[in-house]
């Protein structure tokens, strides 16, 4: 049998990855190609080509021709329209899209613009019979309300073929600009086989601006890199930004923040008013390199002309503020010059150093050590839980997908023979794989985040990340912890299969990822992740409260939203806010469960009674009190005494409870003391701000 290529083997993992997403019980071409666009799109995100995907798949015929769309995506300033087109094909190497494919493509997807603008209504249309609210009427409506706004089309194209031609497209189409962009096998192939986290743009900067760049480079020496001293011009940086966002910040710590839009004020006001004084006030770009071309001009200079591998790794809020200034208060570019120095480094050097010159070159705004280092230990430390803890039974454990493609490469080094490849997959089935956004989702949802949550997987991954590293100290990763994960993210893989079993038209993410919220917040976290971990399933009655408030919470979320776009209301404070008045109440049978897992007070006449019994009420205030740390209860006390903000007997409580809480909750405290201190919870928690993100109250975070 001839050796399989290194393409074949990635097709082949690749093909086992989409098909581990796909339910057991579905076994269509669809589902197949609605997975592996999911997939792939999560891909896509990480290495900041695109944003996010809201899936939907539309082919249908109109009198002015077929349109095509498995998904699609509207950025936060509405001006831009990502349309994904999936051709998926389960193909082998040596299988090929051809270029009029992609250009049907191209073509049908924005069409679906086109009719928009021409007053196309999915429910309008002759002979089709959809339901209200379907997937295919959201996003007709959404690009609707958007389609003033829209000044850019992107078309991705995603398949596993190999393209025959790559170029990317460019035109002008009804009044706006139109790029088509081809993510074939071979560039994700490319991509993931570099084991970076980004791909790297070939810059040829005469494409963006027209005059010479002059530069002047360091001397050659054997330090494994070479530094470039340059002033780069404004509107190149606008044109570069704009076209490629994110993917120019993927070595940059802050890269997702800075990449949100907030717009520095001091940037903005110098550009709008002292625009030839920017270089004087600015502290300028630090940026790497895999390579650099230079020519030299007629008297000798050296000119910059073409950057492989271009990345911000200091400096990207300058250059997203710049994008963001030309764009939102049309301020010319003209005068603006950023210095910049741009350091081309080895391949084996590239890791170590960029950390390196992150930490030392970021000085405009302090970064705290944990944006450098804690984040990725964070994850290895998660990976080595993950590869040690087997579930009850040792017959198999979860998987920690660190990086794209490491379950594949531990299959395959384990896989040596069939029988040792089914082996491994009994040992750590698809089905317990999960990969860091999945991380975010699991921890934000059951935190009582889901707003965040719909925000997309990478705007949520760092919301979480920053919560983790500002309670580095709080925040213990060890066999516990990792083990309640997995309690989590059983429920919401349960919740995941119930939302397919209803068959919800629209929505069904946020659907989701608010049902698990509400059920954490109704439950006051009172949910028993260790049976959970020890069973690996949630129970019948929980199932049953799941199936039961998903319809009404998905009702809720598009009747709250009063006409507005269901997919941005998800997104705000004020919705999570909405669905927690819901009167939704915990079932009886429930509650019971409940009980058996929550702690009798140990403390007072309570701790002396052997056959306690608690009302819901008394397990409520119990599970509230004990939901708040030491950290906070002492800041409740200190209020409490300030001013007389508590009476005397509501400090000695509050003094009490954080002795208790110190004590990681030894002493359980009595129903009275529980009481009293739900009371006290609610009078402090207009002014203790730590509060709101224990209670799932308002929080203060940045859209």
């Amino acid at each position: 049998m001839p050796q399989k290529t290194e393409l074949s083997q990635f097709l082949d993992e690749l093909h086992d990855d989409v098909q581990s997403r796909v339910p057991d019980d579905v076994d269509t071409d669809s589902a197949g190609v609605a997975a592996f666009t999911e997939y792939i799109a999560e891909e896509l995100a990480e290495y900041g080509a695109v944003e996010n995907l809201i899936p939907c798949f539309l082919d249908e015929s109109t009198g002015k021709g077929r349109l095509v769309s498995n998904g699609y995506y509207l950025n936060d300033d509405r001006d831009r329209l990502d349309l994904f087109v999936t051709h998926y094909r389960h193909a082998k190497d040596g299988d090929t899209i051809t270029k009029t494919e992609i250009r049907q493509a191209f073509d049908r997807a924005r069409r679906i613009l086109q009719l928009i603008d021409g007053g196309w209504d999915t429910e309008a249309d002759e002979g089709t019979e959809q339901d209200e609210g379907t997937e295919q009427d959201v996003m007709v409506s959404a690009i609707r309300d958007a389609a003033s706004t829209i000044r850019e089309i992107r078309v991705i194209v995603l398949s596993d073929c190999a393209a025959r031609d790559t170029n990317d497209i460019k035109e002008e189409f009804e009044g706006r600009v139109s790029r088509c962009v081809i993510w074939d096998a071979e560039r994700l192939f490319r991509v993931r086989k570099s084991g970076r986290a980004y791909e790297a743009i070939a810059i040829q900067l005469s494409e963006y601006h027209a005059e010479p760049i002059p530069v002047l480079a360091m001397p050659e020496n054997d330090s494994g890199y070479r530094t470039y001293l340059t002033f780069l011009p404004g509107d190149l940086l606008y044109r570069l930004y704009d076209e490629h966002g994110a993917r120019l910040l993927q070595l940059n710590v802050r890269s997702f923040l800075q990449a949100r839009g907030k717009v520095n004020k001091g940037i903005r006001n110098t550009i709008i008013n002292e625009p030839k004084s920017f270089l004087a006030y600015n502290n300028g770009l630090t940026a790497t390199v895999e390579s650099i071309e230079c020519t030299t001009d007629n008297n000798g200079q050296l000119i910059l002309t073409k950057l492989v591998g271009f990345q911000v790794v200091n400096g990207g809020q300058t250059v997203a503020s710049i994008h963001q200034t030309a764009k939102k208060d049309k301020a010319p570019l003209t005068d603006v010059l950023v210095q910049a120095k741009i350091s081309s480094v080895a391949d084996e050097l590239m890791g170590d150093l960029v950390s390196k010159i992150s930490r030392y070159s970021n000085t405009q705004n302090r970064v705290n050590e944990a944006d450098f280092s804690a984040n990725d230990p964070l994850h290895v430390q998660i990976e080595e839980l993950s590869e040690r803890i087997w579930v009850p039974g040792e017959a198999s454990r979860w998987f920690y997908e660190r990086a794209r493609g490491q379950y594949q490469v531990a299959k395959s080094r384990y896989g040596t023979t069939p029988a040792r490849t089914k082996k491994f997959g009994q040992q750590t089935p698809t089905s317990q794989k999960f990969a860091k956004t999945d991380l975010a989702k699991y921890i934000n949802t059951w935190g009582q985040k889901p707003d965040l949550v719909s925000r997309g997987a990478q705007k949520n991954f760092t919301a979480m990340m920053d919560a983790l590293s500002n309670n580095s100290n709080s925040t213990e990763i060890d066999d516990q912890w990792y083990k309640d994960l997995i309690g989590k993210a059983i429920i919401f893989k349960t919740a995941e299969s119930i939302a397919r079993e209803l068959k919800l038209p629209a929505y069904r993410a946020n659907a989701i990822t608010y049902t698990v919220a509400i059920l954490s917040y109704k439950t006051r976290q009172r949910i028993d992740l260790g049976s959970i971990w020890d069973n690996q399933t949630v129970s019948d009655v929980l199932r049953e409260t799941i199936t039961a408030w998903m319809p009404q919470v998905h009702a809720e979320l598009i009747a709250s939203a009063k006409g507005r776009n269901v997919t941005e209301w998800c997104k705000k404070q004020d919705c999570w806010r909405h669905i927690q008045t819901m009167g939704l109440e915990v079932p009886a049978n429930l509650e019971q469960e409940l009980a058996k897992g929550q702690a009798l007070p140990n403390v007072g006449k309570d701790g002396k009674k052997a056959n306690l019994e608690l009302t819901p009420e008394d397990r409520d205030n119990l599970a509230l009190v004990m939901m708040v740390p030491d950290t906070v209860w002492l800041e409740i006390h200190k209020w409490g005494n300030k001013d007389g903000n508590l009476l005397h007997w509501e400090s000695g409580i509050a003094h009490t409870l954080v002795s208790y809480a110190a004590g990681d909750w030894t002493k359980i405290p009595s129903r009275k003391q529980a009481s009293r201190g739900a009371e006290i919870i609610e009078k402090a928690r207009p002014h203790i701000t730590s509060l709101a993100s224990i209670l799932g109250d308002v929080r203060d975070t940045t859209s």
